[in-house]
């Protein structure tokens, strides 16, 4: 620190494995869903449009509540994809200082996310470009855009 500035590190390019468990540790985490068969229900229902978006908002947010769906479950199963990116068209327009009153559902969904569209498009501006102009107009979940923009296989990491 001879200039007033801290020294680069060594290989300033890679976290160490300190840092990355520590960034783990503190990434939320969703809570373990439960609910058996009420669960695969709810999973469903994200496939199925209700009456209503008021009545859908409603539907997703008892579900969150209940512990039987996921901020990372939305991600993956919500119809149509540019819905389930929105947190507006399932937790509903909240006048909430944090703009959402369902954090950790968020949070899991931006990660799942940030997951699935890494894994599929890496650093692909072409394979961005096609998700872009697809999205608006894509009735599927978004793996399954991913899927058929990417044409290869399943990036939801489902078996």
């Amino acid at each position: 620190m001879a200039d007033g500035t801290a020294p680069e590190p060594a290989d300033a390019a890679e976290p160490g494995p300190e840092l990355v468990r520590a960034v783990r540790r503190l990434a939320p985490a969703a809570p373990e869903p439960f609910g058996g068969v009420e669960r695969e229900l709810a999973l469903a229902s994200l496939a199925v449009p209700m009456e209503s978006v008021e009545e859908d908002i409603r539907w997703v947010r008892d579900c969150l509540d209940r512990g039987l769906l996921t901020g990372i479950d939305v991600i993956r199963h919500k119809l149509p994809a540019c819905w389930a990116l929105d947190e507006d068209h399932w937790l509903g327009d909240v006048d909430h200082p944090d703009r959402h009153d369902r954090p950790e559902a968020v949070l899991a969904a931006h990660a799942e996310a940030d997951r699935l569209l890494a894994l599929a498009l890496d650093d692909d501006p072409e394979a961005w470009w096609r998700v872009a102009r697809t999205l608006p107009d894509f009735a599927g979940t978004l793996p399954h855009l991913l899927l058929r923009v990417t044409e290869g296989g399943s990036v939801s990491g489902r078996s």
